[in-house]
């Protein structure tokens, strides 16, 4: 415990000396916040499945890591903006669900399915002795989540976000060598990896690495596109026969970006301009974290716009980016609700 909080010093005193990213000015659209479970911190949206479109929502507690609370996928009719907890089925008596990234994805006969990470923390009480990683896969069906598998390895070190095939096959981004490890973050050491699991074999191995907290992940035909927090980079890569990602190419460069969602030809990429506040935020639910939401366009120049912008007073700490309808929907790390924002023409592709 001395050793964390020493470490958060240093972290704290680095971002200060270095003086993390200056935020644009607030946006003036107007907002609404969608009640989900705590930490809405990752959204896919399903207009497939559903006789409605909407929202499936990552939520589990990830302010209190001393507590093993369950989690829960919520579900947000973006005709009405209700939300609730999607039921789930089939699961493993001895299970707990405690999602993180997910990605949506249907195969070639029609089949929709959710792939959620989703982390095992330590609790002695339980008998759990070390903390594990996992990715769990559910066929999507209107009113429920049947659970279909649980996929791991040793080479999960700490999954963040992951990015789904149809033929079963996903990617899984590690934004860490050790889970949480401050040290890593605090010298943007790049010991990050980005994994591959090959349904045709049954096997894992790793992609890509060198990267310094990778995050968000995307696959746009033969490309993967992989956002990094630290490194401050979004790259893409070039994906070979065997999963493999080679040639990699820097697209835009941001400090501190999290999941990549696709708009049109275009990405949604939020950011966390200062790691100090994310970090108070971390620590305190008053302190506010600013969020910045870029568009990226791979293609053409200027590569990265400011879509919105907000110094924390309508949300912190924002993650995940979904565009339905000239409405902006926001995620975020550690509070309970999803932000609704009014784009107007702004919203148009």
């Amino acid at each position: 415990m001395k050793h964390f909080h020493i470490l958060s010093i240093l972290l704290l005193l680095g971002c200060l000396i270095a003086s993390c990213a200056r935020v644009p000015k607030d946006s003036s659209y107007e907002t609404k916040r969608i009640i989900t479970g705590p930490g809405a911190e990752d959204l896919v949206i399903d207009t497939v499945v559903s006789n409605f479109p909407r929202l499936l929502v990552s939520c589990v507690e990830r302010r209190d890591r001393n507590v093993n609370f369950e989690g829960d996928i919520y579900e947000i009719n973006l005709n009405t903006d209700e939300s609730r907890p999607l039921k789930r089925v089939g699961e493993p008596d001895d299970f707990i669900f405690q999602p993180h990234g997910i990605d949506f994805i249907c195969d070639a006969k029609g089949a929709c399915y959710l792939y959620a990470v989703s982390h095992l923390k330590k609790e002695k009480s339980k008998g759990i002795d070390e903390g594990a990683h996992f990715v769990v896969k559910y066929l999507v069906k209107q009113q429920e989540l049947i659970y279909q598998a649980t996929y791991t390895s040793p080479l999960f070190t700490s999954p963040n976000a992951v990015a789904a095939l149809p033929n079963g096959s996903f990617y899984v981004t590690n934004d860490a060598k050790k889970h949480l490890s401050i040290t890593e973050s605090m010298l943007k050491q790049k010991k990050s990896t980005v994994v591959f699991y090959d349904s045709r074999y049954d096997d894992y191995l790793v992609a890509a690495k060198d990267l310094a907290f990778a995050n968000g992940i995307s696959i746009v035909d033969d490309k993967v596109y992989v956002a990094t927090t630290r490194q401050g980079k979004l790259f893409v890569y070039q994906k070979d026969a065997g999963g493999r990602l080679t040639s990699p190419e820097k697209v835009a460069s941001i400090m501190g970006q999290d999941n990549l969602r696709t708009y049109g030809d275009k990405f949604i990429l939020p950011v966390h301009p200062k790691s100090f506040a994310f970090l108070r935020h971390y620590k305190d639910a008053k302190n506010i974290s600013p969020t910045v939401v870029y568009t990226i366009d791979p293609y053409n120049r200027p590569r990265k716009e400011v879509l919105y912008a907000d110094s924390g007073k309508e949300i912190s700490a924002g993650t995940t980016g979904i565009i339905y309808n000239n409405h902006l929907y926001i995620g975020q790390v550690f509070e309970a609700f999803v932000l609704k924002v009014d784009l107007g023409d702004k919203g148009t592709n």
